[in-house]
């Protein structure tokens, strides 16, 4: 993980861990009929976009944004 620290790693380690066996659990619980006996995990890169500017700014300070809900509209 290129920004993270011992703590974080950490942290998303017990969190992979946990879910992990609450999957398999679950599965057991509950298996699927006609799929794969198990839980297939995959380790991949999450990629986070951020956008910073004048219309991000504005979009936000007005609740412009997506999933927002508006009044009793939800979207």
């Amino acid at each position: 993980l290129p920004f993270s620290n011992d703590k974080t790693h950490g942290h998303i380690q017990s969190f992979r861990e946990q879910l992990m066996e609450a999957a398999q659990k679950a599965h057991l619980k509950t298996p699927v009929p006609g799929k794969a006996n198990g839980v297939l995990v995959l380790n991949q890169p999450l990629l986070i976009e951020a956008y910073v500017g004048l219309m991000s700014y504005i979009g936000n300070k007005n609740k412009l944004g997506y999933s927002l809900a508006r009044g009793n509209v939800g979207f």
